[in-house]
């Protein structure tokens, strides 16, 4: 069918279809007689190899253009991609082209139009394995903003591509992740969107020990708040010394919890008072400004200058463009856990344990004497806040009811006079049968003994947090402050070297030669708590501390251990 003297393309297409069908069916039909050579299967012109579609022509031209000549590749990438920005094909798009950094000029034609015709298969929702580099110019175009109706389309189609094709090759995930995160910063995008992508967990932990130090100092609390919890949390991050694996911590933890909140935040005063630098910035340093090239690893170019911007992920990490300049503000001094703060938290731990004469002390090492100072003013506040807490404390015991009453009945019955006597006799009859009523002997052999304090009353024998809970079954008798905790150790084993027993050597050495040990039934957390408390004398620090969730050397300290404790 003729239009306008030009033969639709699905015409065409059909035409070429009746023929191939009809020279498979005569081709059929003399199955028993004939020879069979090859044939020609028609295609379309626009399918040929030889074929040059005139957009790509035109795309072509664009580098031969002299001024283009002078334009950077990435620029070049640009012009062109926008000629072809709604092009389609539809050729074979299998290939095997590679190139580092790929562009357009680094294509055939032929390559041009495969890479095209997969690119219109993904743009219809088929996603299907080709050569990587026509992944990564895809990529590379929606950077540029080719393709895309907006900035919030083009993330999420960047998104997609990346999701969709990582099933084929992971190797796009680091690229991915920084693009995802620089095109947000570039085109100020929500920070929500690129939350998954943003690894802000240590900076975060820096911030919140910071600000953690100062809201402590100015609410001087000795009972716990959320200010302590957020201590606490931030010090699980970052010190070296785990407070959580402390034997006296699971004892006594609300004690120790504010010892070390307390003796951290006057520290801080002690350091902006005396020294150069603050108590976080000499342990991690200060967020640094860092140049910082947007969209590194791909071609990427935008037709003008950035306007000047700051896009802030937290309260320490934030692009800024100034210039035209990009740069990344970050801490970078530290990304791990610190040993001095470890040591610090360590010694608080420690001087805690010898003023209460712990059945488990830790070796002391060198302490400065500021340091020591400020440690023991903690310890006394809060030991005498506990004492104070417990006088106020008043407990009722309902056992001891019935003697009282008891009293309080003779000193009655002496008291009253003859009327007095039969008018309560006759009282108490008709009570009696009219509804008996327990006495409070019966109620104190029903429910448990009731304790008040000045702030509020509270039942004995109920559990409750904090060191005043009872033991389970207790009533009506003083309760133990310290909780009572049960540990199972090796009985009976060797001791070898520096007090190690013959168990806790088999680990050490273990974890020299870069085994994972077998702790048996007792818990790795103690076990690595005693050999720390007894190689402490030897090294001067923690030697052992969990990394991934498993026990690890710490590698400062191998060839010591190795020279100390290995024949």
């Amino acid at each position: 069918m003729l239009r306008g003297g030009i033969v639709a393309r699905a015409d065409i297409q059909s035409i070429i279809d009746r023929i191939n069908a009809q020279a498979e069916g005569r081709q059929t039909g003399a199955f028993a007689t004939r020879v069979y050579t090859d044939e020609p299967i028609v295609s379309r012109g626009s399918q040929m190899a030889s074929y040059l579609p005139e957009r790509i022509e035109q795309m072509r031209a664009i580098a031969r253009n002299p001024e283009a000549r002078m334009w950077p590749a990435a620029k070049l990438f640009y012009e062109q991609a926008r000629v072809m920005e709604d092009y389609e094909d539809d050729v074979p798009f299998y290939s095997t082209f590679s190139h580092y950094f790929p562009t357009y000029e680094d294509m055939s034609n032929r390559d041009l139009r495969r890479y095209f015709s997969w690119r219109t298969q993904v743009r219809q929702g088929k996603v299907s394995p080709t050569s990587l580099s026509f992944v990564f110019v895809l990529f590379y175009e929606l950077l540029c903003g080719v393709g895309v109706s907006d900035a919030r389309d083009g993330f999420d189609k960047i998104c997609s591509l990346w999701q969709s094709y990582r099933v084929f090759d992971g190797k796009l995930d680091r690229h991915a992740k920084r693009w995802l995160r620089d095109y947000a910063a570039w085109h100020n995008l929500p920070v929500e969107l690129i939350t998954p992508y943003v690894d802000l967990e240590f900076d975060q932990a820096v911030v919140a020990l910071k600000r953690g130090l100062v809201t402590w100092r100015e609410v001087s609390t000795l009972a716990s708040s959320p200010v302590q919890d957020e201590l606490l949390n931030a010090l699980e991050k970052l010190s070296s010394y785990q407070l959580g694996s402390s034997r006296l911590y699971r004892e006594r933890p609300d004690t120790l919890a504010a010892v070390t909140c307390g003796s951290l935040s006057q520290l801080a005063v002690y350091y902006d008072k005396h020294r150069k630098s603050g108590l976080v910035e000499t342990l991690f340093g200060s967020p640094l400004a860092k140049s910082y090239p947007m969209f590194a690893s791909a071609v990427f170019w935008a037709p003008r200058r950035h306007e000047d911007c700051a896009y802030e992920l937290d309260e320490v990490n934030r692009y800024v463009c100034a210039r035209g300049a990009w740069h990344r503000e970050e801490y970078l001094e530290s990304r791990g856990r610190n040993a001095k703060l470890g040591s610090i938290v360590r010694t608080i731990d420690q001087r805690l344990r010898l003023v209460l004469d712990y059945e488990h002390p830790l070796a002391e090492g060198a302490t400065p004497k500021y340091l020591a100072k400020i440690i023991d003013e903690q310890i006394a506040a809060r030991l005498e806040w506990e004492r104070q807490r417990e006088a106020r404390r008043v407990r009722i015991d309902l056992g001891q009811l019935d003697q009282i009453r008891a009293a309080a009945n003779v000193t009655r019955e002496a008291l009253l006079v003859d009327e007095e006597r039969e008018d309560a006799s006759d009282l108490a009859t008709v009570a009696v049968v009219a509804d008996p009523v327990p006495s409070h002997a019966d109620a104190a052999a029903a429910g448990p003994a009731l304790e008040c304090t000045s702030d509020s009353p509270r039942i004995e024998g109920q559990v409750t947090e904090g060191p005043l809970a009872p033991p389970e079954g207790a009533s009506g008798a003083e309760v133990s402050p310290k909780r009572q905790t049960a540990v199972s150790e090796t009985q009976g084993a060797q001791e070898g070297p520096y007090g190690l027993t013959s168990a806790e050597l088999a680990i050490v050495s273990t974890l020299l030669e870069g085994g994972q040990p077998n702790f048996g039934t007792v818990s790795p957390d103690m076990m690595v708590d005693s050999i720390n408390e007894k190689l402490f004398d030897l090294l001067g620090d923690t030697a052992i501390e969990f990394v991934d969730g498993g026990p690890q050397i710490i590698e400062d300290y191998l060839q010591d251990l190795r020279g100390a404790l290995l024949p």
